[in-house]
């Protein structure tokens, strides 16, 4: 199929999509469970659901953490009254407020009129759990998000555990969810954060997605933001995007948002892998140069001739070092080596002198 092309429309309308499958947004619809998402989701809703005070969710930057965390409380149904702390500079009092602005305690604009900029943390808090606790007889349950919390300040994470400590007759009044890169883990490890760390009941961990998982994220978005769209990318345009996200999902949605883009100025109906490339370069993906200069098919050809050209340098810079250093040992030595006595020659071979011929001897008594 052959479309034609037209350079002023969205590509969304062009391939016939509802929405942009690939936005940077938390929206859980989009939420694809690979087998690490799949744990992590389980746990955290076996957790909420139970009743447990504190989970740990952890994972690189771009794994799709905050994506997990509102899918798992979309699943807790009507029920769930929920925040999302997404500064980590926020503490105190104004941690309060986004707490209580987020249940719905109290609204943005009452927020702007004043209504709570004179309460001091203590009146806060109080307001907070008074909601808290009006929740328990109408079988709702309050949960928390902290997100980034690897940046929290100790005091922040010390506010934290004071919340979760709330409880009514043996049930927690808020559920919270610590949600940050992987040096959290580090930080909890903290002698002073044993308090904090031992109330923690579940900890998952994100990874970065397989080959097979990015295709199968790329089409379940698709799916989702068209239904019946036809549009797709080849098994080669796949690999590639896995190759150049390194397998995080936001790094994904950037590169196929703008490969869906290429295809369309194209009047293509499928994403290549050279629309991933071109993709690629006007993003500034990580390894887009050394694609766009590699032969098709082998794109690690030129960053291997980077490091052999690399090794050469090197070694003709030890060479030119070697020679320089024995051009300097020798400027170093006297002027003049010390002289040096000939060796005495050879006396000439001494010549024997032959003795004399015998000489005839007179007999005694002989006659003449």
């Amino acid at each position: 199929m052959q479309l034609s092309r037209t350079d002023d429309v969205p590509y969304e309308r062009f391939f016939g999509l509802r929405e942009q499958p690939f936005a940077l947004t938390t929206d859980p619809r989009f939420h694809y469970k690979t087998e690490s998402h799949r744990r992590a989701f389980d746990e955290l809703k076996r957790g909420l659901e139970r009743g447990e005070g504190f989970l740990l969710l952890t994972g690189d930057t771009g794994t799709g953490k905050t994506t997990l965390s509102r899918a798992v409380i979309d699943v807790l149904g009507g029920r769930t009254f929920s925040a999302i702390i997404s500064n980590p500079a926020v503490a105190d009092a104004e941690l309060l407020r986004v707490v209580l602005r987020d249940f719905g305690v109290v609204s943005r604009e009452e927020i702007r009129r004043g209504r709570f900029e004179s309460a001091d943390a203590q009146h806060l808090h109080e307001t907070l759990e008074s909601f808290l606790r009006s929740l328990a007889p109408l079988g709702a349950r309050a949960v928390l998000v902290v997100d980034e919390a690897q940046g929290l300040a100790p005091r922040t994470l010390e506010q934290l555990r004071l919340l979760g400590n709330m409880e009514a007759d043996g049930r927690r009044l808020i559920q919270i969810i610590l949600s940050g890169q992987r040096r959290l883990e580090t930080t909890l490890a903290a002698d002073d954060m044993t308090q904090l760390s031992q109330r923690i009941s579940r900890r998952v961990q994100l990874e970065p997605m397989s080959k097979d998982e990015v295709e199968q994220y790329i089409a379940h978005r698709l799916q989702v933001a068209g239904g019946e769209a036809q549009v797709g990318f080849t098994p080669d345009a796949s690999a590639l995007v896995h190759r150049l996200a390194k397998g995080f999902p936001r790094s994904v949605n950037l590169i196929c948002d703008r490969a869906l883009d290429e295809a369309r100025v194209d009047a293509a109906p499928t994403v290549t892998a050279e629309h991933v490339r071109r993709a690629a370069r006007a993003i500034k993906a990580d390894d887009a140069e050394a694609l766009e200069a590699a032969p098709r098919g082998t794109a690690g050809g030129r960053r291997w001739l980077k490091v052999l050209l690399w090794l050469l340098l090197l070694a003709v810079l030890a060479a030119a070092g070697s020679a320089a250093y024995v051009a300097w040992r020798i400027d170093q030595a006297p002027a003049q080596l010390p002289a040096v006595a000939p060796a005495p020659k050879p006396a000439p071979p001494v010549m024997s002198t032959p003795p004399p011929p015998d000489q005839p001897t007179s007999r005694p008594g002989a006659g003449a």
